[in-house]
C-alpha cells in the first residue's frame, strides 16, 4: 500500500469519524456500551453471582472455585474505569483526528526528483 492509498483510508476514516461525532452518536450518554464495556460487565456480573452461590451457599466446592467472587470483583472495577474513560477516549480520538487532517492540509506535495546530470538543475554562474 503505498502512501496516496494510506492517505485516502485515512481521509476516509476521518470522515466517518467526523460524521458520527457531528450525529452525536460517539460520546454522550444515548450513546451505547462498547464490546469491551459489555463484555467486562458480563464477566463481573457472572463472577459475583457464580461466587456468591458458591461461597454462600453451604455447599462444598473444590477451594479454587471461592476465587470466582474475587474475579467478579476484579472485573467490575475494570468495567467501573472502561465505562468512565470511554467519553475521554471519544474525545481523544476526536482530537487525533483533527491533528491528522490539520497535518493532511498543511502537508505539501513532495517536489519531482532531478536527475543528478540535468541540465535544469544546474545553477547558472
Amino acid at each position: 500500500m503505498d502512501i496516496r492509498q494510506k492517505l485516502e483510508s485515512a481521509k476516509k476514516g476521518l470522515h466517518l469519524c467526523s460524521t458520527s461525532l457531528l450525529n452525536g452518536s460517539a460520546g454522550g450518554l444515548h450513546n451505547n456500551m462498547t464490546i469491551l464495556s459489555k463484555t467486562l460487565l458480563g464477566l463481573s456480573a457472572t463472577g459475583i453471582v457464580a461466587g456468591s452461590i458458591i461461597d454462600f451457599s453451604g455447599f462444598n466446592f473444590n477451594p479454587p472455585w471461592m476465587v470466582a467472587l474475587p474475579l467478579g470483583a476484579v472485573f467490575l472495577g475494570l468495567f467501573m474505569i472502561s465505562f468512565m474513560m470511554e467519553k475521554e477516549m471519544a474525545a481523544f480520538d476526536a482530537e487525533e483526528a483533527g491533528r491528522l487532517q490539520l497535518a493532511l492540509i498543511k502537508t505539501p506535495d513532495p517536489a519531482p526528483r532531478q536527475k543528478p546530470g540535468d541540465a535544469t538543475s544546474r545553477h547558472p554562474e
